[in-house]
């Protein structure tokens, strides 16, 4: 047994998402402005801070530095409110995706579905913040085989919030053990429609829930596999 291609898994969480309509609409919107969307786009600000800092520092910016000081505060901002709040609400968006995978109804409320869990969901993005960061920091590969590596703690944690997170994290290490390079294969298949998104902005509303569904459809694809090996095993 093996997973689908990624062209099935990018085609299952298109049907699985459906029309974009109003709902997913809000859902998209609320995820990107609480900073709910994923570790990568946390990670993505952390650095745009950095290199704001760098340059405001180094009077790079010239007679824009004042401007560029008003954008560090907002980053700043938001970066506090993606930890506080979007960690939660990361949980409440792969709920979404895994709700959607079984046809069932999902709003906006689910967003914050999590929020008695806020504390452990702090606690993950720290960690895997840090962790990516100093691979990052090593060289540029090892931060992204840290990311893949802990890809599927949000999913394990959004589908038991019991778990707990060193268990996540370890089972996540363990479901990853032999694909990551197909999960990075995946996410590389949107890379074309991401980088028009970076420069159109509002499209990255519309691919943001395509990328988090084709994630959710390998997190399930990927457990069960596991769960299937296991039943061979003891049979």
């Amino acid at each position: 047994m093996s997973l689908e291609t990624n062209r099935a898994i990018r085609k299952r969480a298109s049907q699985a998402l459906g029309r974009f309509d109003g709902q997913l609409l809000r859902i998209s919107v609320t995820a990107i402005v609480l900073g709910g969307v994923s570790l990568f786009s946390f990670f993505v600000v952390q650095l745009l801070l950095m290199a704001v800092s760098l340059g405001v520092r180094s009077g790079r910016f010239g007679a824009g530095a004042q401007v560029m000081k008003y954008v560090y505060i907002g980053l700043a901002l938001y970066l506090l409110v993606s930890l506080f709040v979007g960690s939660a609400v990361e949980w409440g968006l792969d709920r979404v995706m895994l709700l959607r995978l079984r046809g069932e109804c999902a709003d906006q409320r689910t967003l914050f579905f999590y929020r008695p869990a806020v504390f452990d969901a702090i606690l993950l993005r720290l960690f895997l913040s840090v962790r990516v960061t100093l691979w990052s920091l090593l060289l540029f590969v090892p931060g992204i085989v840290a990311a893949m590596n802990y890809a599927m703690a949000p999913f394990l944690l959004a589908q038991n919030p019991g778990m707990g997170v060193p268990e996540a994290i370890r089972v996540s290490k363990y479901l990853m053990k032999g694909y990551k390079r197909k999960l990075l294969g995946l996410l590389l298949g949107y890379a074309g429609e991401i980088i028009i998104s970076l420069l159109l902005v509002v499209p990255f509303i519309y691919v943001m829930p395509r990328l988090k569904c084709a994630t959710a459809v390998f997190f399930r694809d990927r457990v069960r596999l596991h769960d299937e090996d296991l039943k061979r095993i003891q049979s």
